[in-house]
């Protein structure tokens, strides 16, 4: 499936269609913005789609312990969370203090 976005929600059309040929079903995943939708990674993934590469590598990070935001989808955000992620652990382990 083909995932197209809408102003009112994220609808799906077959990719494989012949030209000319439109769907007499669209089908509704949810009405909200991307960063709701994709904050719902295994959901997402459940039903054949992908989510965007750094929102992937947070949950990841998440499921492995590390506190990351949910509501992560692009790089800059994923490397502010890396970031303070590190601070932390600096700060935890003294790393830098005289």
């Amino acid at each position: 499936w083909l995932a197209r976005f809408w102003p009112k929600g994220y609808f799906f059309l077959p990719e494989s269609r012949p030209p000319g040929i439109f769907p007499t079903r669209l089908f509704l995943l949810c009405r909200a913005a991307p960063r709701n939708v994709f904050s719902h990674v295994q959901q997402v993934k459940d039903i054949g789609l992908d989510v965007p590469q750094v929102t992937e590598l947070a949950w990841e990070m998440r499921k492995a312990g590390y506190d990351m935001p949910e509501d992560i989808i692009t790089e800059g955000e994923c490397t502010k969370a890396i970031l303070k992620l590190f601070k932390a652990d600096k700060e935890r382990s003294g790393i830098g203090n005289t």
